[in-house]
Formats: structure tokens, sequence, C-alpha cells
């Protein structure tokens, strides 16, 4: 796998993850999902993003993979 992108709850806020570094904050979920769909997408190599189940704890679940279309787009 290339890059994952990890969209979680961290100080309070729903941030972007990637490579151990956090994002700015965002106000939701989707928000985030939407701005790094645009990362994953971009980043021309097989990516991953996975989104904090009940934004807290270490479940995850993945939201899309790059080049399997059944997952979000």
């Amino acid at each position: 796998m290339g890059h994952r992108f990890y969209v979680m709850q961290h100080q309070g806020a729903w941030r972007i993850m990637h490579n151990d570094r956090y994002s700015a904050p965002f106000d939701d979920p989707d928000a985030a999902i939407r701005k790094v769909m645009v990362f994953a997408r971009w980043s021309g190599q097989d990516s991953e993003v996975l989104v904090q189940l009940g934004g807290k704890g270490n479940a995850f679940c993945t939201e899309w993979i790059s080049g399997r279309e059944g997952l979000r787009p």
C-alpha cells in the first residue's frame, strides 16, 4: 500500500493523519473525508483512507482504496 490516510478525532476536532502528522481541524468527519480524497487521488500511488469508528479508540473502517470503485468515490 502506498499511502494510508486516517480521518480521526485529535485534540477535540476531526483531522487527517498521514505520516504521523495531523492536518488542521475540520468541523466534521465528512469534511475531512472530502479533503483527504483529493490528496489520496492526487498522490498517484496506491492509497487507502481509513475513518475512526465512533470518533474514538483504535477501531477504523476502510472508507476508500484506490482502484476499488465499490467503496466511496
